[in-house]
């Protein structure tokens, strides 16, 4: 009886002082964080802090020098009880939202529930597309994103890029293509499919856990009186009789930085 009573005065001392930390405001927090934390004192700002620690929201934030609007959060208590921290998050980026849980623990960083809508253009700028101008609409809802040391390790979800179009000056419409997200022998796949439109696409994308990528599949022009799009296709090899071009690509994807 009494290791119990023992047993909740150490429950009722840890509750009473997450309480005190989740009432802290949160730019107070923050100003203490920033001065024993080089990332965020050098990377990260934050204008118009309202709210606490458990909840709250910023108008304007720039983190790592990317910008972002109507950043905010609340955090989930569930979590620490498996000792992660996670925390609901959403926020305006230029013309894009994002939101969902972020889980963060000793295992690295987990992304769940994700439903993001972005420029094509800005996520082809993280992902250094050799200077290939990517413009349309990406739109994700990821059950599963897990990164470790800057690699992802697992993903689950899927992603459509919609009104694709590749190229500068006079830029090439491909349609809307579509990648379906999972995570088999360890290693994240993905398969490319299209929605029908100018450019038919079937394909695989392998993403090993230390970041080198395979991409297997084959492209053809369904409508042939486009002969820039064409043009375009048969810049990646021989079409076959069928008019189809089979491509492989490979590379490594560079690592994620927070």
């Amino acid at each position: 009886m009494k290791k119990y009573r023992v047993g909740f005065i150490v429950f009722g001392l840890v509750a009473y002082c997450l309480f005190l930390v989740a009432a802290i405001p949160a730019d107070r927090a923050f100003q203490v964080l920033q001065k024993r934390s080089e990332f965020l004192a050098n990377k990260v700002w934050f204008s118009g802090l309202t709210g606490t620690v458990w909840s709250g929201m910023a108008p304007e934030a720039m983190i790592a020098g990317k910008g972002c609007r109507n950043l905010g959060w609340d955090f989930l208590p569930a979590g620490l009880l498996l000792g992660r921290l996670n925390v609901v998050i959403r926020c305006k980026v230029q013309d894009g939202t994002l939101r969902g849980i972020l889980s963060l623990g000793r295992g690295g960083v987990v992304f769940r529930d994700m439903e993001l809508d972005l420029p094509a253009a800005l996520v082809a700028e993280q992902l250094r597309t050799m200077g290939i101008g990517v413009s349309g609409n990406l739109s994700a809802r990821i059950e599963r994103l897990a990164i470790r040391q800057g690699r992802i390790i697992a993903a689950a979800g899927t992603v459509l890029l919609g009104g694709a179009q590749v190229g500068s000056g006079q830029p090439v419409g491909l349609g809307d293509l579509k990648m379906e997200l999972t995570t088999k022998d360890g290693a994240v796949q993905g398969v490319l499919s299209d929605g029908g439109g100018p450019l038919a696409v079937q394909g695989t994308v392998t993403l090993a856990t230390e970041g080198a990528y395979e991409l297997k599949g084959s492209l053809q022009a369904r409508d042939r009186s486009q002969p820039l799009l064409v043009e375009t296709i048969q810049l990646l090899g021989r079409p076959d009789k069928d008019g189809a071009v089979q491509m492989a690509l490979s590379g490594r994807l560079p690592e994620i930085v927070f």
